[in-house]
């Protein structure tokens, strides 16, 4: 990492512990202070490391994930949006829509279909794809639509 890049890992614990702080009382709102000891393995410390902290913040209320309030002394109000939600709750993706999966699975099977792959092996990787989805199984699903995909790119 570059100096001055924005740390990843820094964005997502940060977007983490805000989710697990949403039960915070509303007179006491999650501030920068709730989230100064994940900056601990960057050995920073003081004034450069709410700097640090802070260019991450900003960074995710730029993207949409987080609204910054004013606070006291020098640390801020720190709230997720709806897009902040979602991050720390992935399944709130499809509320209110319709389900995301047939779509998908609609589109992974026309991929197979027009595939230059043998007429025996798409119909195999549609069963498994089929299969896959009736077993409910997430990691399943994934590793199957992994392995269509290598399949359709490698012929």
């Amino acid at each position: 990492m570059t100096q001055g890049d924005l740390d990843i890992a820094l964005l997502h614990h940060t977007m983490v512990r805000l989710g697990e702080l949403r039960d915070h009382p509303p007179q006491f709102p999650p501030t920068e202070s709730d989230l100064m000891d994940l900056l601990k393995s960057a050995s920073l410390e003081g004034m450069a490391a709410l700097n640090h902290l802070q260019r991450h913040t900003n960074y995710l209320k730029d993207i949409g994930f987080i609204k910054i309030g004013p606070g006291s002394g020098i640390f801020r109000v720190l709230m997720l949006t709806p897009k902040g939600q979602t991050y720390v709750q992935p399944e709130l993706a499809e509320f209110g829509s319709s389900p995301m999966l047939p779509a998908v699975i609609k589109s992974i099977e026309t991929q197979i279909t027009t595939s230059s792959v043998p007429a025996s092996k798409k119909e195999g990787m549609i069963y498994d794809l089929r299969k896959a989805i009736a077993d409910k199984t997430p990691e399943l699903i994934a590793n199957v639509i992994v392995e269509i995909g290598a399949k359709i790119l490698g012929g």
